[in-house]
């Protein structure tokens, strides 16, 4: 009775579903009520309750048709949901159009060809709790444009980015990927940096206030995991936050354009893995700062970079 066809999906009315599900969410939890006891209409439903709730999570959220932003398709968009948004430029939000917009644990948003937001996203899960728990949110397809601020903030919960490009300025020391926390960040396929595309060859270019301050930046005991992607025109690519005892594995990515590999800030504690990455066009060295951390590499390709050589393999490291 619940099968659907493309055809089906198309009607308004079968499209207005997401705006309704508030009033059928507090229906369904008045019916449930304990003081009903076996009066309750939801003891009829039986084994169709898990199935009706099934079909309500598979109906998308669209973005313009639906709602014009995605703050207010956020509003009405619940865990294990997704947004799905059209190709275009899109304002995340209709007032403080400066101001990043909030994504709850769970939710998935999915950009069709050639979506960008213009300023940020934070991620966030629920009450902080350790990286291993909580409902997995997925983010896919989607480019991010920040001018102030931090491009993509992973406050908490467990995230997995697709085919993603995150870029802001060095505007209020930003990074492209922030992770805080207890957060648990795996991204594939991504692109994390300025908004500069052309190499910066001076920090006396006009084009030098579009690199990003940091390309990831990890701090508390968040852990993030990037597999082929790139890292570009940052200024400083990897940084650590004070007390830090997260850690960061690179797998298979570019990491290019920049002044400085590593950062750490006093009795950082993390953790930093480097398997089968190509590292070039840094300007300055290996480390921004005095202080050190842990660091692993494996199957490194630096080309062009004497300093980095040394210290990869010399007697620093």
């Amino acid at each position: 009775a619940f099968e659907t066809t493309p055809a089906m999906r198309e009607r308004p009315e079968w499209r207005r579903c997401s705006e309704s599900w508030r009033t059928s969410a507090m229906a369904l939890a008045m019916a449930g009520h304990p003081r009903l006891g076996a009066s309750s209409s939801l003891h009829e439903l039986e084994d169709l309750f898990p199935t009706i709730m099934q079909k309500v999570i598979e109906t998308d959220v669209l973005v313009p048709e639906e709602h014009h932003y995605l703050e207010d398709a956020l509003e009405v968009a619940f865990c294990g949901q997704t947004i799905r948004v059209r190709g275009g430029d899109h304002f995340t939000r209709s007032r403080n159009k400066t101001q990043s917009v909030v994504v709850p644990e769970g939710v998935n948003i999915a950009g069709e060809q050639s979506v960008v937001f213009h300023f940020g996203l934070i991620l966030r899960g629920g009450r902080q709790r350790r990286a291993a728990q909580g409902p997995l949110g997925h983010i896919s397809n989607v480019a991010i444009r920040s001018s102030w601020g931090s491009g993509l903030s992973i406050l908490s919960g467990r995230w997995r980015l697709d085919g993603c490009d995150v870029s802001c300025t060095m505007g209020g020391h930003a990074s492209a990927l922030q992770c805080e926390n207890q957060a648990n960040v795996m991204a594939k396929n991504c692109s994390f940096g300025g908004k500069c595309k052309e190499p910066v060859e001076s920090r006396f270019s006009s084009s030098w206030q579009d690199r990003a301050q940091f390309g990831v930046h990890v701090g508390g005991n968040a852990v993030a995991v990037l597999e082929q992607c790139s890292l570009q025109h940052c200024q400083i690519f990897l940084s650590f936050g004070n007390k830090a005892g997260g850690a960061v594995y690179l797998e298979e990515c570019q990491v290019s354009y920049g002044d400085y590999l590593l950062s750490t800030l006093s009795e950082g504690r993390g953790r930093g893995t480097f398997v089968s990455c190509s590292i070039s066009s840094l300007r300055n060295g290996l480390w921004e700062s005095s202080a050190r951390t842990a660091i692993l590499a494996s199957g490194m390709n630096t080309v062009n970079n004497k300093f980095v050589n040394e210290d990869f393999f010399g007697t620093n490291w």
